[in-house]
């Protein structure tokens, strides 16, 4: 991995670079073909794929993410390992009842966010209102008041821009940001600290959710 990664930092400036041993992890010595007669007469222009600059870029970032990840995982684990060896056995026993209480607080996270999840989504089939999954997550909390409260505050404004734009659709305008600069994106909205702001503009720009 980490010598496929060497090579294609050093190639990276050519634009066009025949990057197909690289492109699917393939394995040692890259996409793993043979000398078989029936694979050379396959299809040339498959043969011959070449990459653009950014194809080059974005295989370099993914193949460098994951070699990163991996190297963290391995560090955390070592220092797990050399803090657990130090340790008495009364220190063991307590890291374990910490690490099993740990899961079990995530067991009984995951239960309630599911059956919170089935609340949420019950309420806005009430109000006649669909919504991905993504942007149900950004409602539902671990807690049923504060999964109604989002889930309420959501509709209104929901409807609210709903009005809003039949109005201004009657009127022969079109809605724009309050600073009249472009439109909002998805990323946009998501990038939005305030939970309560968030969801308002995820309530006035549901289209970008389906």
């Amino acid at each position: 991995m980490k010598k496929e990664l060497e090579e294609l930092l050093k190639l990276s400036h050519k634009r066009n670079f025949n990057l197909q041993l690289f492109a699917d992890d393939g394995g040692e010595g890259g996409s793993g073909g043979t000398d078989d007669p029936e694979d050379k007469s396959g299809d040339d222009e498959k043969e011959d794929k070449k990459y653009t600059d950014e194809d080059v870029n974005n295989i370099i970032n993914r193949k460098f993410a994951e070699w990163e990840k991996r190297q963290k995982e391995k560090s955390a684990k070592a220092a797990e390992a050399e803090r657990l060896k130090n340790m008495t056995e009364e220190e063991k026993r307590k890291h374990e009842m910490e690490e099993l209480q740990k899961k079990i607080a995530g067991y009984e996270k995951e239960k309630a966010i599911g059956a919170m999840t089935k609340v949420a989504r019950g309420i806005l089939n009430d109000s006649k209102i669909v919504v991905n999954d993504e942007l149900l997550g950004n409602l539902v909390a671990e807690d049923a008041e504060t999964t109604k409260t989002n889930v309420e505050n959501f509709v209104k404004n929901f409807n609210d821009a709903v009005q809003k734009a039949v109005a201004e659709a009657l009127r022969g305008k079109t809605p724009r940001l309050k600073d009249g600069s472009k439109e909002l994106t998805k990323e946009d909205i998501l990038k939005i600290k305030n939970r309560s702001e968030r969801q308002k503009a995820m309530a006035e720009h549901p289209e970008l959710f389906r």
